[in-house]
């Protein structure tokens, strides 16, 4: 499951994830923050207020050496007393402080942006996810006056986007409906780049590209659905999966358009086509750890145990986004 999830994040142009899970066999295509020690210590937790005392110690523990900690809370509406409460909640187990981001908020109340500020807690918006389940997205308003920072990335697909493009481009079409917009396509991007190395204390190692940074590289194709496009922003929260030309993690090529992943691979090089929305594509698991599978026998394997339940795999991309 997890080789799929990675090769879909891969299509829209994501180089490092949190909330895998943590096996051997399933590292080596994405970066997975929280399990890679080098990057320091990154945790995720998508029921903070049921760690054991034991957990919670281990939380602050890394909090304390500069780590960071990414929960879900007030996963409801503001009018929904158990989920509003959870802020209250979490103040008392003495976790709202620096390092720790909360990812939702919906039911966060203007008082409670005020507060993340001066704790330097961060948000992370997943505006698909948020309007798909609750009819409504967290107050990035109220986030946005108090100086919360905040990162944008995608839920789960069940009830979120296909992944950070689609996000992007669902945050700024959202963001352009609205009578007085909140944000300029720049600071979009920089939520999903830069702001999110912010919130993991790596802003010195990933988010934007800088001599000494990690060289994660996201190449899109300028002339978005057949025309030129000269604000590079705009292009970037416009674009959708067919329009991703190179991937780059880490220095390497692992996702390309596949005259341009060949010449950059070389012939040793297995490479992988990849259908997106009847776009060729070329992937390559040369970087994977364990035993390396093709992504058909991934797709076989996961449409054969869904089969069992009258289910479909869905396709990695929803061609009519």
């Amino acid at each position: 499951m997890q080789h799929y999830a990675e090769v879909k994040a891969i299509t829209q142009g994501t180089t490092s994830v949190i909330g895998s899970l943590l096996e051997p066999c399933n590292r080596g295509l994405v970066r997975n923050l929280n399990d890679d020690l080098t990057l320091g210590k990154i945790l995720y937790n998508v029921s903070p207020l049921e760690m054991t005392e034991t957990e919670a110690k281990v939380a602050k523990d890394a909090l304390a050496s500069n780590g960071s900690l990414f929960i879900h809370l007030g996963e409801g509406l503001p009018n929904d007393a158990a989920s509003t409460r959870e802020f209250a909640m979490l103040k008392g187990r003495g976790l709202l402080i620096p390092g720790v981001s909360l990812i939702h908020g919906v039911a966060l109340k203007p008082s409670d942006f005020n507060e993340m500020a001066k704790a330097k807690v961060g948000l992370v918006w997943s505006p698909c996810s948020n309007l798909q389940l609750y009819g409504q997205t967290v107050d990035v308003e109220a986030a946005k006056t108090n100086g919360v920072i905040t990162a944008l990335a995608p839920d789960w697909s069940p009830t979120g986007s296909d992944g950070l493009l689609t996000d992007l481009n669902f945050a700024a079409t959202w963001n352009a409906g609205l009578e007085h917009p909140l944000f300029h396509d720049h600071t979009l991007v920089q939520m999903a780049t830069s702001n999110a190395a912010k919130l993991l204390h790596l802003e010195k190692r990933l988010g934007s590209l800088q001599e000494g940074f990690l060289a994660d590289v996201l190449v899109l194709n300028p002339s978005h659905g057949g025309q030129s496009m000269d604000d590079a922003f705009w292009t970037i929260t416009h674009s959708t999966p067919e329009d991703v030309l190179l991937v780059m993690i880490g220095g390497k090529p692992v996702y390309d358009d596949p005259a341009i992943m060949k010449r950059l691979t070389g012939a040793m090089v297995m490479l992988e086509p990849i259908d997106i929305c009847g776009v060729q594509k070329s992937i390559s698991f040369a970087e994977e750890f364990g035993p390396q599978r093709t992504f058909r026998q991934t797709q076989a394997a996961l449409s054969t145990a869904l089969r069992q339940w009258s289910r479909k795999l869905a396709p990695l991309s929803d061609c009519g986004v």
